[in-house]
């Protein structure tokens, strides 16, 4: 389904982050330190700071871009407590990233793929994020009420943040979803339900 308002996207700088240092071209990351509530939002299998610390100082010879093989662009959002959370605070986890929409049936759906095969993962080190591209954040909580919680890490803050992180992504069309590994390296990109267990066995 195509984006509403594409025309209208504008990019958004991240207002915090964690302390990253040796972030060079090619996207190389060497130290990455996390605060303590964004570790609790994450899963046991990656929320370790000292095997993410070791997964995050392992060179990645890649530029960063949107395709597979290149390392993600760094986003930062507020999440539905009101809690900003950087891409960066994944790193050790594979995450999936999903740009979705209340409005967009076809979204229903590919939620509630994605949450099952969170269900799968998640101990693994799985985590599901949900960019939302609601017009406000009142259609998101009616979505929640009226669906259910799909199980994601649901992000907003505002329209014109989630377009600009979409527009950052070349998102033209939702439901639209990437997996990054452990590294912060884009695996895939293309339709939710393209997204399976024999994709994700690799990455493990």
């Amino acid at each position: 389904m195509p984006v509403k308002g594409r025309s209208s996207m504008s990019g958004t700088n991240s207002r915090r982050g964690v302390v990253v240092a040796g972030f060079v071209l090619l996207g190389t990351l060497t130290a990455v330190v996390l605060s303590g509530a964004a570790v609790d939002r994450l899963p046991s299998a990656c929320a370790d700071r000292e095997v993410r610390a070791a997964e995050s100082s392992e060179p990645v010879q890649a530029a960063v871009g949107v395709e597979p093989g290149k390392v993600a662009q760094e986003f930062t959002l507020p999440d539905l407590d009101e809690q900003p959370l950087s891409l960066s605070e994944l790193r050790g986890c594979v995450v999936v990233i999903e740009f979705w929409a209340s409005w967009c049936p076809p979204c229903w759906e590919s939620a509630r793929h994605l949450d099952e095969l969170r269900q799968r993962h998640e101990g693994r080190g799985l985590v599901v994020v949900g960019v939302s591209l609601d017009y406000s954040r009142a259609a998101i909580d009616r979505f929640l009420q009226e669906v259910g919680d799909p199980g994601m890490v649901v992000l907003w803050g505002s329209l014109a943040e989630a377009r600009g992180v979409a527009e950052k992504y070349e998102v033209r069309a939702i439901p639209r979803a990437l997996v990054i590994d452990r590294r912060g390296v884009i695996r895939f990109v293309g339709h939710p339900a393209r997204i399976t267990d024999s994709l994700l066995e690799p990455l493990w």
